[in-house]
């Protein structure tokens, strides 16, 4: 890749396709109109029972750059590992079938990479958030960033929970094996975290290129379990070793921010609020991973760090639990 210009760059765009028979299209137009053209396009067919799977096909006759895989269900993780074997791109970049990207998201996302000397191994941009309930969209940039991952990590992190509006180096990811695991939650943001593991020196582009759909339905959406709380100590862990090899400065208040902001989602499943004694056991779990060492950025998460280093465990069950069911009161009455 060192010897490419940006007019023979070529990018792969995948995009995993399940039931979005609604969606698909508007995603792909966005796509294909982008003011970079040399790109090839992945609709990773991901067994859908609509015809989402017809409409990729369709939508590939019309553009040779469009190319259609047709799989067996195994998940978003499985259709995006499948796209990043046979893309053939120097770049690759992940779009949901159901958002959209700006005209110039792809080339944004590139100038980094052939203006800087080969010196950068991802580059981020911002994000629009669209409500489609109520007809409402909110944008997401960071405050300044300098540039340093070790500086900038904290602000960062909100932007590497999902594998879209970021360009990656395929050469990082094929060498270093990096793959999304099959997890029942989260897989997006360890995916991340791996890949920053060997490739960390970044460039954000401040401006919102990637459009983020909220659907009335949301059937394209992962539903959080219990279940998944294993795959969410396997992320801590690994984001552990990521801010040793990186030396983050307050690692500690970044994992302890994450353990008790993940454990405020998980107190409030069903299975969780009937039974204390599992939750118990699961912050205990989380201790271990943080070596009993506590620590938070914000003041809601530093009181309930307090409470727990003080086993007053019980305590911030019920606070999670009863907010739970105080705001599903209010929201019936409302």
């Amino acid at each position: 890749m060192d010897s490419m210009n940006k007019n023979s760059f070529l990018v792969s765009i995948v995009v995993p396709v399940y039931n979005a028979e609604k969606y698909i299209t508007r995603c792909v137009e966005s796509i294909v109109n982008q003011t970079y053209v040399n790109i090839e396009i992945l609709l990773i067919d991901d067994g859908s029972t609509d015809n989402g799977g017809c409409i990729c096909d369709t939508l590939a006759k019309d553009d040779v750059r469009i190319r259609v895989i047709h799989k067996s269900n195994g998940g978003v993780s499985s259709a995006r590992n499948v796209g990043i074997e046979l893309c053939t791109g120097d770049l690759v970049m992940f779009v949901d079938a159901d958002d959209t990207i700006e005209d110039c998201c792809v080339e944004e996302l590139c100038k980094p990479f052939f203006s800087n000397n080969n010196d950068i191994d991802i580059s981020i941009c911002g994000y629009n958030e669209f409500f489609q309930k109520n007809n409402s969209v909110k944008t997401w940039l960071p405050v300044e960033l300098k540039g340093d991952i070790k500086v900038d990590y904290y602000a960062l992190r909100s932007y590497i929970s999902s594998p879209w509006g970021i360009a990656y180096r395929k050469s990082i990811i094929l060498e270093n094996k990096v793959r999304f695991p099959n997890m029942r939650f989260g897989e997006d943001q360890f995916f991340n975290f791996m890949y920053l593991y060997w490739g960390y020196r970044f460039c954000f582009i401040n401006k919102a290129l990637y459009n983020y759909w909220h659907h009335d339905n949301e059937s394209l959406s992962t539903k959080r379990e219990l279940k998944s709380y294993e795959g969410f100590l396997e992320r801590l862990k690994f984001e552990k070793k990521l801010l040793k090899k990186l030396e983050i400065k307050r690692d500690v208040d970044i994992l302890c921010n994450h353990f008790v902001v993940g454990l405020a989602h998980f107190a409030v499943l069903d299975d969780a609020k009937n039974d204390y004694d599992s939750f118990n056991f699961r912050v205990q779990q989380g201790i271990g991973v943080l070596d009993g060492k506590f620590g938070a950025v914000s003041l809601k998460a530093n009181a309930m760090a307090s409470l727990i280093k003080y086993k007053l465990t019980f305590l911030v069950y019920m606070l999670y639990v009863g907010r739970f069911y105080l705001n599903k009161y209010f929201r019936s009455k409302g």
